[in-house]
């Protein structure tokens, strides 16, 4: 898992540093709306212990749940942002062969940078951009509470955050989080914006199923969301959406296009 995470770590700071821009910073921020706000809605798959590899018929217990999601999204220019998450959902899983099923309640809270693929790698000349791709990784905290049961029986076994008969609630238990993944946006018009993102969420705990055991992999689960953005501001134009090849109003484009019309007409009169 570290390996996994170090893997990770070094492609997302590869992709920040390598220059495939002609010039940098083509586009003036405070020209534009640069903020955000979110909500998000999919499914949270569960990758652990106590879970359901393959499908079964003899399976009563439900074995992924939703998750609800809001967030807010500061972009500093037409390439990186920041975005704050908070994710709210169950997760569960079941193994008739261990004679156990789980369910657990997360709260997650996240701080990720953001990298637009598509303004980083291409311009998109003389056209209008209506699908933004892109890439993020952060860290965060998760809170939890957890209960593992007989599969059979419905038995309460243990848990993290109830007490020792699953009876009472107790403070929630926390863990650390590693969240990265990719996202796809398609502009709806100025003010909104509806996607897809997939995200991968690494934890320093395996308690999220209630069910430890030595020498395994922490627990980990995905979220597979739906997501509608407002953008906030009185601007004519949100920054991830710009074009700098269509923004009169940049100097360094301008004058770029006018050195590319010199040269042409130099060619042309040779």
């Amino acid at each position: 898992m570290k390996t996994l995470r170090n893997i990770i770590l070094i492609s997302f700071i590869a992709i920040i540093l390598i220059p495939v821009r002609s010039f940098t910073q083509t586009i003036n921020p405070e020209e534009y709306n640069t903020w955000s706000v979110g909500v998000k809605y999919g499914i949270l798959p569960f990758y652990g212990d106590v879970r359901q590899l393959k499908y079964s018929t003899d399976n009563k217990y439900r074995k992924t749940n939703g998750g609800f999601a809001l967030e807010g999204i500061k972009n500093f220019n037409e390439i990186f942002g920041a975005k704050l998450q908070l994710i709210t959902g169950k997760l569960s899983g079941s193994s008739p062969n261990l004679n156990l099923h789980f369910n657990s309640s997360v709260f997650e809270g996240s701080l990720s940078g953001m990298v637009n693929l598509n303004n980083l790698i291409s311009y998109y000349p003389e056209k209008d951009k209506i699908i933004n791709t892109y890439l993020f990784a952060g860290f965060g905290i998760i809170k939890y509470r957890s209960a593992v049961r007989s599969f059979d029986e419905d038995a309460f076994i243990t848990g993290y955050a109830w007490d020792s008969f699953g009876y009472s609630k107790t403070t929630l238990e926390s863990a650390l989080s590693f969240p990265f993944g990719i996202g796809i946006k398609f502009k709806a018009d100025t003010r909104f914006d509806v996607g897809f993102e997939f995200s991968l969420h690494l934890t320093n705990t395996d308690k999220l199923d209630a069910w430890v055991v030595e020498n395994s992999y922490n627990d980990r689960f995905s979220y597979a969301s739906i997501s509608f953005t407002y953008k906030i501001g009185n601007k004519k134009e949100y920054v991830d959406w710009v074009n700098p090849f269509n923004d009169t109003a940049n100097a360094n484009v301008l004058h770029a296009r006018n050195n590319i019309a010199v040269n042409d007409n130099t060619t042309i009169s040779m």
